[in-house]
């Protein structure tokens, strides 16, 4: 009998400390939510300036230069298309399991 009573003295005892846990997860979901979007919103705008500082950097080259710029980037695409990544960079990658 005074088991009995001790375990429901120790029930009755953790049902708030659980029920305060689960209002704290929702807030914390919010949170979460928000900040995800703030962080998605930050890397659009930097990548927005990245390419404007790109087409005015591009703007500024002569045309001999932007051909050679061309050029460049043509072979480097064809010589690194082969090309495997370096272990550490194998080990470590992320990789989706579907």
């Amino acid at each position: 009998m005074k088991n009995l009573i001790r375990i429901v003295l120790i029930v009755l005892i953790s049902l708030p400390l659980v029920g305060q846990a689960q209002k704290d997860s929702r807030s914390t979901r919010k949170q979460r939510k928000a900040q995800v979007e703030q962080q998605g919103e930050n890397r659009a705008e930097i990548q927005n300036n990245y390419n404007n500082s790109k087409k005015h950097h591009l703007g500024n080259q002569d045309k001999s230069t932007r051909k050679r710029m061309k050029r460049t980037n043509k072979k480097t695409k064809r010589l690194d298309k082969n090309r495997t990544a370096p272990w550490y960079q194998r080990w470590f990658r992320k990789r989706h399991f579907r």
